[in-house]
């Protein structure tokens, strides 16, 4: 009880303004469901994928890398050197249920690492 003990809801006009900037950044975000998940380069793109994730939620400019390294064990000269094996054949886009830009979404990951 002591959690709500004192609990006052946020205002309406402050919830209104919290939704309103969530709303339309979660049809940007990886579900994870794997379905991308056979690039041909064989590029782990569910963890690629979830890395941004984390960095859309964050405005820590390490977010990227330290979701990568320490999440998903992949340091990184070694996921820049995986984005740089995309030849954009797009296989991972067709397969994608979110229809993200995935393409893009990887040289985002590799500007977060600090570019080629």
């Amino acid at each position: 009880l002591r959690a709500v003990r004192g609990y006052e809801p946020l205002p309406a006009s402050h919830r209104k303004e919290v939704l309103d900037a969530v709303a339309g950044g979660f049809e940007e975000l990886c579900t994870g469901c794997g379905y991308c998940d056979s690039c041909p380069e064989g590029l782990p793109l569910p963890r690629l994928m979830q890395s941004l994730d984390a960095r859309l939620f964050s405005e820590d400019p390490k977010k990227v890398e330290n979701t990568l390294r320490y999440g998903h064990g992949l340091p990184p000269a070694e996921v820049k050197a995986l984005v740089a094996r995309c030849d954009a054949c797009g296989h991972c886009e067709e397969l994608c249920t979110q229809k993200l830009p995935i393409i893009a979404r990887l040289g985002r990951i590799d500007d977060e690492l600090g570019g080629r």
